[in-house]
């Protein structure tokens, strides 16, 4: 995989993705039903995993009921870019399962956080983990 380039990377994990989701999930995945290769360029491939991903997503966090928890919940929040923010407030969410709850909102998208924004993302836990500051 590590020789491979990365429109080709692209589509055998968005395959993965497809076939591991169909499974799964027992439904097919409108964007990659139908084929277990994605044809197209890394933007198509990147926008179709994105696509899995949310449904997927979705699909868990409307089934979760999460316990209580004493201490203090740090949510690391994708909360869009400048230009498309994301709906809604995790934090109201989140105080059912915990009195404490604190929110860490990076301008990112969600695939943009855990792809193209990693030092963002490592800069916030490491404030979470008190190894730093944002």
């Amino acid at each position: 995989l590590r020789t491979m380039p990365l429109g080709d990377r692209l589509s055998w994990l968005a395959a993965l993705v497809a076939r591991r989701t169909r499974r799964l999930l027992g439904v097919p995945v409108a964007t990659l039903a139908g084929s277990d290769t994605v044809r197209g360029d890394a933007d198509d491939h990147a926008r179709e995993l994105e696509e899995v991903v949310s449904l997927v997503q979705h699909r868990a966090s409307s089934v979760y009921v999460p316990g209580e928890y004493p201490g203090t919940l740090e949510i690391i929040w994708a909360e869009g870019t400048p230009e498309k923010k994301r709906a809604g407030n995790p934090v109201e969410r989140w105080r059912t399962s915990a009195s404490r709850v604190a929110l860490h909102a990076i301008p990112s998208e969600h695939m943009g956080l855990i792809t193209n924004n990693i030092p963002m993302l490592a800069a916030a836990l490491r404030k979470v983990l008190g190894h730093g500051t944002v």
